[in-house]
């Protein structure tokens, strides 16, 4: 039977040439993951920007392709949990709509999949931290620390964009309810509390193009009650 891989790409307002990168991703995944189908769900979280030239675009190159697009801006979590409910696959994969991590880490998340495990966790590495804005990179490094005091979970790394899944994981996604920055936490905390998922880690690498923005305080801040939340579950 015939492996099969969902990957799940939320967007919101995406740069321009972005349905250019995410074509070349695919077709090397594709040649790579020859004995795998592939399909890409694309999921457009209210844009502002008129992007159905490049959907259009990509329905006529990807043979499995799916696209939602949503009324406005929810947030990354909503994005994806949209996602989620119409995959149909045994494993699952969610990252940036510029595939910002180098296809490797993804192929090697997918076998770690294959092999056994539930829950793949891309852990960014130093040389991540050197490509970042100061501000960006104090924030998160902070925001590590702060979650190894405060919470027990199998890593702190918790806000890389790339993640993969098994079927196991679904309903867990399902269950989340943070629409924003720290809905990866909360899926990190509610698959923790099941002792049946099995985790596994895939270091990271970005690609040599990737230019990362600068992040500010007011995203930590807007999501502070959302991170008692997570707290208390």
């Amino acid at each position: 039977m015939k492996k099969s891989l969902d990957i799940i790409l939320p967007c919101f307002n995406p740069l321009d040439g972005w349905h250019k990168t995410v074509l070349k991703s695919y077709k090397l995944l594709s040649e790579k993951l020859s004995d795998t189908s592939i399909k890409v769900i694309l999921i457009d979280d209210g844009s502002t920007i008129n992007i159905q030239n490049e959907i259009s675009f990509l329905q006529n190159e990807i043979t499995n392709f799916s696209f939602i697009k949503l009324k406005q801006n929810f947030g990354k979590g909503y994005a994806i949990r949209e996602g989620f409910k119409i995959s149909t696959s045994e494993n699952m994969i969610f990252t940036d709509i510029d595939f910002p991590y180098k296809e490797s880490n993804l192929i090697e998340m997918f076998f770690k999949l294959q092999k056994g495990a539930d829950f793949v966790i891309g852990i960014r590495q130093e040389s991540y931290y050197k490509k970042v804005p100061f501000l960006r990179k104090y924030l998160s490094l902070s925001f590590k620390k702060l979650l190894k005091i405060i919470f027990r979970i199998p890593s702190t790394d918790t806000q890389a964009g790339l993640k993969a899944f098994s079927i196991k994981i679904k309903h867990i996604v399902l269950k989340t309810t943070v629409n924003r920055y720290l809905f990866d936490l909360e899926l990190v905390k509610l698959a923790s509390k099941d002792k049946n998922i099995n985790f596994e880690y895939s270091k990271l690498e970005l690609k040599d193009d990737i230019i990362l923005s600068q992040m500010s305080f007011g995203i930590l801040f807007k999501e502070f009650k959302n991170l008692i939340k997570i707290l208390f579950l």
